[in-house]
């Protein structure tokens, strides 16, 4: 199975989380956590490379799986279901280059689990709209969240 071409893969960014149904052996499901590329979401896929360092989303994704005559274990892409990110509105926010994804683990009742990071800087303190080290600005007019989600950190002297 490759998903390269829809994949982020920058900073600390890619396919972050990988999990197996509970039901598995019964039902062949796998779950995908990753940043989708920019250039993807955007539908912009005439250029080549990564549009990394941009502001994006993480998607859950499932396929199914099955054996092929040769008893090899294949992924069935024509089963491909968006769970979280189908748009630039119902995906994780990917704010910068690092902070943004977890990974997907299944609770013990079957839950299916996703962690996800702030999206703020690592370098230093995180003001949000006041240090310009995120890619919030882009975020918010691309629709990928809107100016009420924006943390703005105020300091007050």
């Amino acid at each position: 199975m490759d998903i390269s071409a829809e994949v982020g893969n920058w900073g600390d960014h890619g396919l972050m989380g990988f999990a197996l149904d509970p039901e598995f052996n019964a039902n062949g499901l796998i779950y995908l956590l990753y940043v989708v590329d920019r250039r993807v979401l955007m539908n912009d896929n005439t250029i080549d490379a990564d549009q990394g360092f941009n502001a994006t989303i993480g998607r859950i994704t499932r396929y199914a799986t099955n054996t092929n005559a040769s008893q090899e274990l294949v992924t069935d892409l024509s089963t491909r279901v968006v769970l979280l990110g189908e748009t630039r509105q119902t995906g994780i926010p990917i704010l910068h280059d690092s902070h943004g994804l977890g990974t997907l683990a299944f609770a013990a009742d079957g839950t299916l689990l996703a962690s996800a990071g702030d999206g703020a800087s690592y370098t230093g303190p995180d003001g949000g709209n006041m240090t310009g080290v995120t890619y919030h600005t882009q975020a918010i007019t691309d629709g990928i969240i809107r100016t009420q989600e924006m943390w703005v950190l105020s300091v007050h002297k």
